[in-house]
């Protein structure tokens, strides 16, 4: 370790016991047993100091030790966003540092709370995964972020609210522990990102500034490096890149993988949950499920729900995420437990008439095999769906040719359409709305 993260791993342990052994320690197998008595640990304690869910399960018939195997989760009813909304599942006796604007597509943002033990498990998890990933502590580091994500709109936002706690904690976050401890540049985009002229300015700002690690949300980067191609621009050699808060397609990273000539590996978290899972060498896009700090089950229907083990202030049983996924075997890394596959999320599909239903999976990879496109938007009105496509430059022929090859993959016509791109409050680039 360096000074740096000494410094940090002392101040880490001294607030919470264990905090340096789970930074360093690697993954392990978990066992059925460890994930149902971890399982039980959070329903009982639910049960024993959460009203909301006491009163829930006692509602289903639950009792305290009702969970008596994996199999019995089902009797364990879900949690959804919408509940979220309403009372929260919150500890009356732990005391909450900090409450998480959920980044949903939707207009209503749900709260997570945190309290000081969340907070530094949470924190523990990233600098394990940011020491896997080879980095250490003090090599510069750039983030792309939505500009809904920046310092002065999060104390706005907090002033906004009266809570000079939340105020605190950001400055604290992004200024002493990202900006001077991790040396940590926070590059940030609004829907310009995602037009023909946008990358100069990201490309210059890393060059004059090479990171060893880029962190992303793919939709963003994957505009950029488009944008970039086309204007002649290359990207400094960066470590790795790590893809964070939409969906990352096969077609996507090997794309990245040429502009960056480093690995990109997909990081899957939430606000709600935390870190839940993160590609590997040999794993492509599936994620290696962080089964020591979660439990992840995919539904019949195919969306994800999820348990976090560490969140025992506002507990997060069985959380509904809203994503989609399936599981995919073993990975030829030899790490033990199985591989998860995400597939964009359960509200961002289409099923026109006269067309087959597609996910914003499909829509992406779509994207990622016309390389004369920098963005599309598939937009369902009332009166037929429209697609909007980025460079508008295109001529004629072009966008012919892209609409026909919608055509012939989907099955219906949509008509295309030069508006503006729809933004959803999070930032983040709806392929379908």
């Amino acid at each position: 370790m360096n000074r740096r993260e000494r410094l940090v791993t002392s101040v880490g342990e001294f607030l919470q016991p264990g905090f340096r052994e789970a930074v360093e320690a690697p993954a392990r197998a978990v066992t059925d047993e460890e994930r149902l008595a971890r399982f039980r640990v959070v329903f009982h304690h639910a049960w024993d100091r959460v009203p909301f869910h006491h009163a829930k399960y006692a509602a289903a018939g639950l009792g305290p030790e009702s969970v008596r195997s994996l199999s019995a989760l089902g009797e364990v009813p879900f949690l959804t966003k919408e509940e979220l909304l309403g009372a929260a599942p919150l500890d009356a006796r732990r005391r909450p540092l900090v409450a998480l604007a959920s980044g949903g597509t939707g207009g209503a943002q749900a709260r997570t709370r945190l309290d000081l033990d969340a907070v530094l498990k949470r924190y523990r998890r990233l600098l394990a995964i940011l020491r896997g990933l080879g980095w250490r502590m003090g090599e510069p580091v750039a983030a792309f972020h939505p500009v809904e994500y920046s310092l002065g709109r999060m104390l706005k936002n907090a002033l906004r609210e009266a809570s000079p706690v939340r105020a605190g904690f950001e400055l604290a976050q992004q200024v002493l522990l990202y900006r001077l401890l991790h040396n940590r540049l926070n590059l940030y985009y609004d829907g310009s990102a995602f037009e023909e002229d946008a990358a100069a300015d990201f490309v210059s700002a890393l060059r004059r500034r090479p990171p060893a690690l880029v962190l992303s949300r793919p939709d963003a980067l994957f505009a950029l490096a488009r944008g970039a191609r086309r204007a002649g621009l290359h990207w400094p050699s960066v470590r790795r890149v790590v893809c964070v808060g939409a969906q990352l397609t096969e077609g996507m990273r090997l794309e990245l993988e040429d502009d960056f000539a480093c690995q990109v590996r997909n990081l899957y978290a939430s606000t709600e949950l935390g870190y839940v899972g993160l590609s590997c060498e040999a794993s492509g896009t599936a994620v290696h499920v962080d089964e020591e700090r979660c439990l992840v089950e995919v539904d019949p229907s195919g969306e994800l729900v999820v348990t976090d083990f560490e969140n025992l202030c506002m507990p997060m049983i069985r959380y509904r995420t809203g994503d989609l996924g399936e599981w995919v075997g073993h990975c030829s890394c030899g790490r033990p437990g199985r591989l998860l596959r995400l597939h964009g999320r359960v509200r961002a599909h289409a099923a026109p008439a006269g067309g087959s239903s597609l996910r914003e999976e499909d829509l992406v990879e779509f994207l990622a095999s016309r390389h004369e496109l920098q963005a599309l938007q598939l937009r369902l009105w009332a009166d037929g769906a429209h697609l909007s496509l980025r460079p508008h430059g295109l001529e004629p022929a072009r966008k012919a040719a892209v609409r026909d090859a919608f055509i012939a993959r989907f099955g219906f016509a949509p008509a295309l359409d030069a508006d503006a791109f729809a933004r959803t409050p999070s930032g983040k680039h709806a392929y379908i709305v």
